[in-house]
């Protein structure tokens, strides 16, 4: 492997040790299998991540959409190998701190046509 996406990715594990949280995903949804569609409830495996704030103002955009409102101002940093999804069909969902929150958005980072981390766009739903 080239050295440079293992240099990467220890930094990528090093950021995350600096505020490290573990996480229990609930994935929901619909997938098409042989044909038909499968509902999927699954929990999944514990995974170690850094949550943290986006922005340093104090002030935070909140929608209200029917009688649930939206903080978009948290982002996810997982390592390159993640069990994390985000996709019409999929919803993944976890709660922090006693806080739930929404995965919106994978984003995935590679040098050298390699994996190196995840950063994940999420919401939380207060």
């Amino acid at each position: 492997m080239n050295p440079i996406v293992t240099m990467r990715r220890s930094h990528t594990a090093w950021n995350i040790m600096q505020n490290p949280s573990s996480i229990i995903i609930q994935r929901k949804g619909q997938i098409r299998e042989n044909g038909k569609i499968v509902n999927i409830n699954e929990t999944l495996e514990p995974q170690i991540v850094r949550i943290y704030a986006v922005g340093g103002s104090e002030n935070r955009m909140v929608e209200t959409i029917g009688e649930r409102q939206i903080d978009r101002y948290y982002r996810l940093l997982a390592s390159w190998d993640a069990d994390i999804q985000a996709s019409t069909e999929l919803k993944d969902t976890f709660y922090h701190d006693g806080q739930k929150y929404e995965v919106k958005l994978v984003n995935n980072k590679s040098i050298h046509g390699c994996k190196v981390g995840k950063q994940v766009l999420i919401e939380r739903v207060i």
